[in-house]
């Protein structure tokens, strides 16, 4: 079966109200998973130039985020790579991480996500095979692992999609997809090759002129349901289902 994630990663201009309205949206959402991302100071830093803004949130965000996703009975996670991703981790409870491919060969990250006895997703960028078995030599246990096929680029020849099976048969864990492609389709077409679980990277607010950090390959919050339920119909022709179990279709809204 397939696990939905959602991704907000930054796509929130560093603005608490705006994260606010994902975790609102997820909350009263069908959805069961969503994960935001810390960056390092250097990334930051380009981002104070290109967007004009900080992509990081306060702490108090994050600790209310938690005890509301807490009360939902879903679960939050964050995206890492490096020691600023590190020392916010320590301090709250998520409930799963990503690591980004940038962070794939950071010993450090790498240490620490392989103590905390959690769901970790393993972002694989243009990492070669022996990056990605060395980053996995890190976990004595590879049940709470998943590796996620991540390619950055909009050509659709180079999506690599058969790459899935080959890193399932290859290191015999959970392989997941995290969608950078500017076509939604590529969602779509993703689903036949039985992945574990599907990252989405989500954008919240229609802003006239906004260009968001992963904005063409994001998708509007007001936009999921209708996609959920193409998602759904794929699916269903070639045998699979979403976890938990997708029970039926009401009003053109999809209950879990």
């Amino acid at each position: 079966m397939i696990n939905i994630i959602l991704e907000a990663g930054i796509n929130h201009f560093g603005k608490v109200s705006e994260a606010k309205k994902v975790i609102d949206y997820f909350i009263k959402s069908n959805f069961k998973e969503l994960t935001f991302l810390i960056s390092e100071n250097e990334q930051n830093e380009f981002f104070k130039k290109k967007f004009k803004f900080s992509s990081l949130l306060p702490d108090r965000f994050y600790k209310s985020a938690l005890e509301k996703v807490k009360k939902s009975k879903k679960k939050l996670g964050i995206g890492i790579y490096g020691p600023q991703g590190v020392l916010i981790a320590k301090k709250f409870n998520f409930d799963f991480y990503k690591l980004l491919s940038i962070g794939i060969k950071n010993k450090n990250v790498l240490n620490y996500l392989s103590k905390c006895n959690k769901k970790v997703l393993i972002s694989t960028g243009g990492a070669s095979v022996a990056d990605i078995s060395k980053a996995l030599s890190s976990f004595k246990k590879k049940n709470k692992l998943t590796i996620l096929h991540t390619p950055m680029v909009y050509d659709p020849s180079k999506l690599y999609l058969k790459k899935i099976k080959y890193l399932k048969k290859k290191f015999k864990t959970n392989v997941g997809y995290s969608n950078h492609h500017d076509c939604k389709d590529s969602i779509l077409a993703v689903l036949s090759y039985n992945i574990d679980d599907l990252l989405i990277y989500i954008k919240p607010s229609r802003i006239r002129g906004r260009v968001y950090p992963d904005n063409k390959h994001a998708l509007y919050i007001d936009e999921l349901d209708d996609f959920l339920i193409r998602i759904y119909n794929v699916l269903k022709m070639h045998d699979l289902n979403l976890k938990p179990v997708v029970s039926d279709i009401n009003n053109d809204k999809i209950k879990f």
